[in-house]
């Protein structure tokens, strides 16, 4: 688990260091969403990489999480767990990226994090192919390790 905050922590960094925003309107924010009896957070993120001839490419992505609300799930883990599966993710895409408000037109790729009380589930869903992978883990697997 110390992995996880540890790329949390890269995560914030590089943002921080290479957003320009107002930071004092940025810290106001809430981080996540509730609706009903779920949580979720959204952010995307523009990539900026070399394809495999060497051209200078990018691509949009959508990190989403969600999480039941029920009491299974703190909010503070929630966040925890959610943003350091997208730094682990945005980390081995490529080191160029930038936060962006919203999409500019349609995302390249949606990378969404389900959590329940039992496990979670990581869909990545590549929409320049129409192809989707999961993995399924239960939360006892993950924390035996």
């Amino acid at each position: 688990m110390r992995e996880m905050g540890f790329f949390a922590a890269i995560l914030l960094l590089s943002i921080g260091a290479s957003a320009d925003v107002n930071w004092r309107e940025d810290l106001k924010k809430d981080a996540v969403r509730i609706e009903g009896d779920r949580m979720m957070m959204e952010e995307y993120y523009l990539i900026n990489y070399a394809d495999e001839l060497g051209n200078a490419r990018s691509a949009q992505v959508k990190m989403y999480s969600e999480a039941v609300n029920d009491g299974t799930i703190s909010r503070d883990n929630f966040v925890g767990f959610g943003s350091t599966l997208s730094a682990m993710f945005l980390a081995a895409i490529g080191s160029d990226f930038e936060y962006i408000e919203a999409p500019i037109g349609r995302v390249d790729l949606e990378i969404s994090i389900y959590m329940t009380g039992q496990g979670y589930q990581i869909e990545v869903k590549d929409n320049t192919t129409n192809t989707a992978n999961r993995e399924t883990q239960t939360w006892e697997k993950l924390y035996a390790k």
